[in-house]
């Protein structure tokens, strides 16, 4: 199916940014979690309960950090995955413009959330003439619903 509905259009576009006020550290939590992850040895880990390691202290709260935040984790890539997923249907969307100004203005906004007064500034062109290219290019773009 095949949106013809604008506002459904503006609200595909938006869901990347949607997901981003959701999380704003989405990059940086799942950095810091993996980090900690790889500071833990494979040689100070409890097998069988049996502690198993140098008995450094601090490796061993990376350990429980680790295996505390498994769950959190495994939803906070999956996560990731979903907005890295979600931003390159929009990117895909919006690179099969054929208008080069309603591609760039599209790109902007919907993959690097600029503002419209930033994208006038960069672009060189008025406020009102980066709505109407934002109008237009919505109003061109193809979005296929998979559901």
């Amino acid at each position: 199916m095949t949106f013809e509905d604008f506002e459904k259009k503006e609200a595909w576009l938006n869901r990347a940014f949607e997901l981003r006020k959701e999380r704003p550290s989405l990059d940086a939590e799942w950095r810091e979690l993996q980090r900690l992850r790889d500071a833990c040895t494979d040689t100070s880990v409890k097998i069988g309960g049996t502690k198993v390691g140098s008995g450094n202290s601090t490796e061993n709260k990376y350990i429980r950090y680790a295996a505390a935040s498994d769950d959190d984790f495994k939803q906070l890539s999956a996560d990731r995955n979903r907005y890295y997923q979600i931003r390159a249907e929009i990117k895909a969307a919006i690179s099969a413009l054929p208008n080069g100004a309603e591609r760039a203005v599209l790109y902007a906004r919907f993959i690097r959330f600029k503002k419209l007064s930033e994208i006038a500034k960069m672009t060189h062109y008025s406020i009102s003439h980066v709505k109407r290219l934002k109008q237009r290019g919505i109003a061109h773009i193809c979005i296929k619903d998979d559901t």
